[in-house]
């Protein structure tokens, strides 16, 4: 190889080495520890008492025996699925996914709206044969 690349190579590698130290040594997230759905913002009971944060719009506060912070609020209901903003699957009942499970809409069932035929059986309303 000529001079040249070699200079060529060699500054590009101190560049990298220099991000990866600046990377290293820089932690904007402070103290901050993440564990699944929670992130810590305070890491004791006592800190916790002292500090004062807001969290994000999407995230709920929390605290526990390990601290305080912010957590993604889980999805555990067709309606906490559709409050996130996923999309409604255009079904009956409905249906919404989220982080690869499927939660389906209650059916809302009004007995008025059952009506008994002659033969015993019940169906829903039909205006057009009153059964």
């Amino acid at each position: 190889m000529d001079k040249r690349v070699l200079n060529s190579v060699f500054v590009v590698a101190i560049g990298l080495l220099a991000i990866v130290v600046i990377l290293v040594l820089y932690n904007p997230t402070g103290n901050q520890q993440v564990e699944g759905r929670k992130t810590y913002i305070g890491n004791s009971q006592e800190e916790c008492s002292r500090i004062r944060f807001i969290c994000a719009e999407e995230k709920e506060y929390f605290t526990d025996e390990k601290g305080c912070g912010c957590k993604n609020p889980g999805i555990d209901d067709f309606e906490k699925c559709a409050a996130a903003g996923n999309q409604i699957m255009e079904s009956y009942p409905r249906q919404c996914r989220a982080g690869g499970k499927t939660f389906v809409e209650e059916a809302k069932v009004c007995t008025a709206d059952a009506k008994q035929c002659p033969d015993g059986s019940y169906v829903s309303r039909d205006a057009n044969n009153n059964c």
